[in-house]
């Protein structure tokens, strides 16, 4: 299928930059031609419906139109039309937005995309409060030097589903005051900082990124018990391979699934 995605030339805001990436990556195995123009109309979208088997704009031409074979996302016509990233998530991304809207922080950093596309940063950072530990955010900096990428498209989604299979893939403990996490799931795929940021728990077992077959023990340095934990005591018991000299991190030579019955010989260890 031939596809055509329209938008604006820079600079780019983090609301269509993410919506087209996200199309990028949807239509990836089809003949994709990206387009940018400072402005269009309806009729010039036609004209290429000739051309193409789909075309798309996002951000650009003051409509909001859906058919068949063409699909504009704008919303510069109507302050109470959402974004065009809330747009092409609803209409493009169904399952992605229902996870995204079942996410507390996810759901309100979306809000903020899209609050601050319309009514502008000041008005944005005055109604919600957002910290960059969701991740997000980082990707202002890429708008400064790249372009919208298949990559970034995926880097998103990717994100969205780690933050929504926490609770499935994550088990929690509370051993002796200290909340602990633990995880089979490849660090790759359930980044440590999504853990952390999803469960407020004081230390993690999840496997080393360098090797799944060891087990990463890490504290979480904004927990106000990170000072009264120390790692280096699992040398008494354990075999680690690695202990990181700011003691945040030990590496212990056992996998996982053979650490997470003994998760009260661990937390003794180091308090």
């Amino acid at each position: 299928m031939k596809v055509v995605i329209i938008h604006h030339p820079k600079p780019y805001h983090l609301d269509d930059f993410l919506a087209v990436s996200l199309l990028l990556y949807k239509y990836s195995s089809d003949d994709v031609t990206r387009i940018t123009v400072s402005q269009f109309s309806l009729e010039d979208v036609e004209k290429l419906a000739s051309q193409y088997d789909l075309v798309i704009a996002v951000d650009i031409g003051k409509i909001l139109y859906i058919s068949p074979n063409i699909k504009i996302y704008d919303h510069h016509h109507d302050i109470d039309i959402p974004s065009s990233l809330v747009l092409v998530l609803k209409h493009e991304f169904p399952e992605l937005w229902r996870k995204i809207t079942n996410i507390p922080k996810l759901r309100n950093l979306i809000n903020f995309i899209d609050f601050r596309d319309r009514f502008g940063l000041p008005k944005a950072l005055q109604k919600f409060s957002i910290s960059d530990n969701v991740g997000i955010i980082r990707f202002y900096d890429i708008l400064l030097s790249q372009e919208p990428s298949r990559e970034v498209g995926e880097a998103f989604i990717n994100l969205v589903n780690s933050y929504y299979s926490v609770s499935e893939k994550v088990s929690v403990y509370n051993i002796s005051g200290i909340k602990v996490a633990v995880t089979e799931e490849d660090p790759k795929k359930l980044p440590t900082s999504v853990i952390f940021d999803v469960i407020d728990a004081e230390l993690l077992l999840q496997p080393n990124v360098r090797n799944l077959n060891h087990t990463s023990v890490i504290k979480n340095s904004l927990s106000p018990k990170y000072n009264s934990l120390n790692l280096a005591n699992l040398k008494s018991r354990y075999n680690v391979v690695f202990l990181h000299p700011n003691g945040f991190l030990a590496v212990i030579d056992k996998p996982v699934s053979r650490l997470k019955h003994e998760i009260d010989k661990i937390v003794n260890l180091i308090t």
